[in-house]
């Protein structure tokens, strides 16, 4: 089922690339902004470059349409929702081996 936007500006994924079942945060990427806050505050400002990282780098630019994924298969949680009804499996045997130590 797609979603029409006609308000939204910029490129769609599927103008791009061929697409498969993506929702609507990844046809229009525009939506998503990185993990950076825009709304810092002054005193704090970015980190000083001698203790910025390189894990620090992951999710600081919002998505582009050459960036997000072009395929989406979200997985079925059908198994796990009968495995937590019975709850996890618990092991109440007697332990007759002695200890080694």
């Amino acid at each position: 089922m797609k979603i029409e936007c006609t308000d939204l500006t910029g490129p769609r994924t599927d103008e791009l690339y061929r697409t498969v079942n993506i929702p609507l945060r990844f046809m229009y990427p525009k939506l998503l902004r990185g993990y950076r806050q825009s709304t810092m505050d002054r005193s704090s400002g970015d980190p000083h470059p001698c203790y910025r990282s390189t894990s620090m780098d992951y999710g600081w630019f919002a998505p582009t349409v050459h960036t997000v994924p072009t395929a989406y298969f979200p997985r079925n949680y059908a198994f796990s929702v009968e495995v937590a009804r019975g709850g996890m499996w618990r092991n109440c045997s007697l332990n007759t081996e002695l200890d080694k130590n």
